[in-house]
């Protein structure tokens, strides 16, 4: 995988960064791996609002107030490519007060491959949210946002998605990137 990354950087420093190129320097039996295993979990993908809370704390309609609100975002080092410091962060709704944060340093073997972010940042995601469960189980969130896609992506299963169904905690994808997906692009969103 080493040799993978080091060809993805090069042909990202050279330019030539289409998704096409870096799905191609994906060895193809990973590549097969990491679609299956999403194509696997997408099957238990909840695209309902279909909760126990509403953020609408003027109308609950019989459900309970959402009180916790989660965020998970990574940051890459500028002096080693492969270090990365992922951050949970967990606010009271509606004041957004912090109620937890938790980060933690991370040693990638994956590069970055359009389509497959999970298996690059889900190592380091999600084992904040499993020691948030076992050490403060009353402040895990009711729902997450996640620095990546949920199901605007290439088979409607990004990192956002991915951690949601792992986790079992409902997630919502603020990605930066636009995949050109049912005709939504970055000029169109």
């Amino acid at each position: 995988m080493r040799k993978v990354i080091v060809k993805i950087l090069i042909m990202i420093k050279k330019g030539k960064k289409s998704y096409a190129e870096l799905q191609e320097l994906v060895p193809p039996e990973i590549r097969t791996k990491w679609e299956n295993e999403q194509n696997s979990l997408k099957q238990k993908l909840i695209l309902t609002d279909d909760f126990d809370w509403s953020p609408n704390l003027s109308n609950l309609e019989g459900k309970k107030p959402l009180k916790l609100v989660g965020g998970l975002d990574m940051s890459f080092s500028k002096v080693d490519e492969e270090l990365i410091c992922a951050g949970l962060v967990v606010c009271e709704f509606p004041s957004m007060k912090i109620v937890y944060e938790d980060f933690q340093f991370y040693k990638i073997d994956v590069p970055y491959v359009p389509g497959f972010l999970a298996f690059r940042e889900l190592p380091a995601t999600q084992p904040l949210i499993e020691k948030l469960r076992k050490t403060k189980p009353e402040l895990v969130p009711q729902v997450v946002l996640v620095d990546g896609n949920g199901i605007l992506h290439p088979r409607e299963f990004g990192l956002a998605s991915h951690l949601g169904v792992v986790t079992d905690i409902p997630s919502i994808g603020v990605g930066k990137t636009v995949f050109a997906l049912d005709g939504i692009n970055k000029v169109r969103v």
